[in-house]
């Protein structure tokens, strides 16, 4: 699920800005979508350490 909310968040927050009037507005949107999708790939950074975690703890080894 995280690489498909990579890849759409910029592309639905592009798509978006590209519409905006307003100059300030767009600058605002496309730093929302930055943002956004630097809050996800950290999350999923973090997820998949906690798994790899998660499994080696499982089997027996330290991680």
């Amino acid at each position: 699920m995280i690489p498909v909310l990579l890849i759409l968040i910029p592309l639905v927050s592009g798509l978006l800005t590209f519409f905006i009037k307003k100059d300030s507005s767009a600058r605002l949107g496309s730093l929302v979508a930055v943002v956004a999708t630097l809050v996800v790939s950290v999350a999923g950074l973090t997820f998949a350490k906690m798994q790899q975690t998660y499994r080696s703890m499982r089997n027996g080894s330290r991680p």
